[in-house]
């Protein structure tokens, strides 16, 4: 968990606001955090808690990736942590028209 050093930590007046971030990953985590927090910073506490190296991670919002320099509070909606997969397999395809065959095109275009 990461921790916090406010200005005025001695004073007990000054309550520091908390917000709690869901985030998918391997398993949920509800994380407490301030708000001043950078998506990086998240996103290597996250890989810290799924065992995760934190170059293999990237942290998103409705399959958007969040830049690492983002606020966290400014995030609205549920975060995932999703990990890249390797492989993928790259074929070629017929296209065909009809009754004559066009050329060859990459799978998925």
């Amino acid at each position: 968990m990461l921790t916090y050093a406010s200005e005025h930590a001695d004073s007990p007046e000054i309550p520091v606001a908390k917000m709690q971030l869901f985030v998918r990953g391997q398993e949920p985590h509800v994380v407490d955090v301030t708000g001043e927090e950078t998506v990086g910073q998240l996103r290597a506490q996250l890989c810290a808690l799924e065992g995760l190296a934190a170059d293999e991670a990237r942290l998103s919002v409705g399959g958007v990736a969040l830049a690492d320099d983002v606020l966290v509070n400014s995030i609205q909606a549920e975060v995932e942590l999703d990990v890249g997969l390797l492989g993928g397999e790259w074929r070629a395809a017929a296209v065909w028209d009809g009754r004559r065959r066009l050329g060859v095109a990459a799978a998925g275009e």
